[in-house]
């Protein structure tokens, strides 16, 4: 039982010994003060959400409250239902009045490197003239053989099999040239088919 406070113990002694080369009482001390009162970059940095029109005087209040609530500054972040143009001369504008202000304010202002999510997309800027960067992905459709016609290039892969719920068994690998000769309905009359598409 004992063994479980000894470790973390042992733990956070190397840590603040770690800290600094000195040692003795007076290293402790200095460590101790800084563990009671911490500096901006040890307290807690909320992720905050820019939505909406942004407006200088409700950021410089909101950053208030970060201060007063004892935080060590805040991540910028746009979001959804940003109004304010991402990246436009106001946008950084007000970044830059929002850090300036957090400089004075003794907090750290960190700009969130993304425009919602995922990120790399910047706001859906990156894809806008780019579609081939669009996220792409593969759906995965069944119906019964009779009613499958291989009539899209969207068309990955398809298989037949006899289905039951989620179980499956006899499957077998269609091809298009396959299906050309032999219709899927006439060879698989019965059995359940499954094909996945891709799409952009």
């Amino acid at each position: 039982m004992k063994l479980k406070f000894i470790i973390p113990a042992i733990t956070v002694a190397l840590l603040a010994s770690g800290c600094s080369g000195d040692t003795g009482a007076e290293s402790d001390q200095a460590l101790y003060e800084t563990f009671k009162n911490p500096g901006a970059q040890w307290r807690g940095k909320p992720f905050w959400a820019w939505n909406g029109r942004l407006e200088k005087d409700e950021l410089m209040r909101q950053l208030g409250v970060f201060r007063d609530m004892g935080m060590g500054g805040a991540f910028m972040h746009s979001r959804v239902g940003l109004q304010t143009e991402y990246l436009g001369s106001e946008w950084f504008d007000l970044t830059n009045a929002v850090a300036d202000s957090a400089a004075r304010m003794g907090l750290e202002a960190y700009l969130y490197d993304e425009d919602r999510w995922p990120s790399g997309s910047a706001g859906g800027m990156v894809t806008l003239d780019n579609p081939h960067l669009r996220m792409n992905f593969v759906e995965l459709f069944t119906m019964p053989a009779a009613d499958f016609r291989w009539d899209s290039d969207s068309i990955l892969a398809a298989f037949a099999c006899r289905l039951d719920g989620i179980n499956y068994s006899n499957l077998k690998r269609i091809y298009p040239v396959t299906f050309a000769q032999s219709p899927v309905y006439l060879e698989y009359f019965g059995k359940r088919l499954f094909f996945f598409s891709f799409y952009m």
